[in-house]
């Protein structure tokens, strides 16, 4: 959705209860949109990170950390 507050829309179309999945492929900043427009329990897929670098180290330690649902190599 091209839109400055898209997260406001989405919420406005599911009358206030959010998405059930959302595909993130911009993140960074945006990643607090993609939070507030999915419902509590939703799912957010992030396939892309082409803005924003704060916390990017984080995200960097977390990649090489295996989660439960996330086979280790």
């Amino acid at each position: 959705m091209n839109h400055p507050n898209w997260e406001k829309v989405a919420l406005e179309l599911t009358e206030g209860n959010g998405v059930n999945q959302l595909l993130d492929v911009v993140g960074g900043d945006g990643l607090n949109q993609s939070v507030k427009a999915t419902r509590v329990g939703g799912h957010i897929s992030q396939i892309g990170f082409l803005q924003g670098d704060e916390g990017l180290e984080d995200r960097e330690a977390d990649r090489k950390r295996p989660s439960p649902s996330q086979p280790s190599f």
